[in-house]
């Protein structure tokens, strides 16, 4: 897959390190990329988005959002979809965080022809639940740590038998969620 006009759909670091690698392969003879900073108001003189060819305006840094709660603009998919059509932008680079690991808004991007530079939204969804995603590694002969998926309405003396079994020290984590 070929582009040209690509946008960075985050901030600061991020922004500008996408910024300067994407000059890097222009001085290269790699490909040359128009690149645009998608930013929110308190940036709107921020260096990545000097830095870069084009920019795009989202507004306030916080937006509502679906079901009419406040978030981050850079996460109210009406508003970042129909900017990025506006501005004849071919692909996405999310850097990470914000929508790095939206399943939902790559599909989005998907249904309008825009290219999401990384994992497929399939790929997210199968390791967005840590339990799932283990079972997948095994499934596929990843070698793993010794590990065990619990009962959460089980009572909590067999998970000291699991652990018992797993081998200390035990490490517990939810099965969906960050960190």
């Amino acid at each position: 897959m070929s582009f040209t006009r690509v946008a960075v759909l985050n901030r600061g670091d991020a922004a500008m390190r996408f910024i300067r690698t994407a000059r890097e392969l222009a001085d290269g003879s790699g490909p040359v990329l128009d690149v645009v900073a998608v930013y929110t108001d308190p940036d709107a003189f921020a260096p990545f988005v000097r830095l870069a060819d084009d920019s795009i305006p989202l507004g306030a840094a916080l937006q509502m959002g679906a079901g009419g709660i406040m978030q981050p603009a850079y996460c109210v998919h009406d508003l970042v979809v129909e900017r990025l059509v506006a501005a004849g932008v071919e692909a996405v680079w999310p850097g990470w965080g914000f929508v790095s690991e939206d399943a939902v808004f790559v599909d989005r991007l998907s249904e309008v022809g825009i290219t999401f530079i990384g994992p497929p939204a399939a790929a997210m969804r199968a390791l967005g639940d840590k339990v799932q995603a283990k079972q997948l590694a095994e499934t596929c002969g990843v070698p793993l740590a010794p590990w065990a998926a619990l009962d959460r309405t089980a009572d909590p003396t067999s998970w000291v038998e699991v652990a018992d079994q797993v081998g200390y020290p035990i490490m517990v984590k939810a099965a969906n969620g960050g960190g």
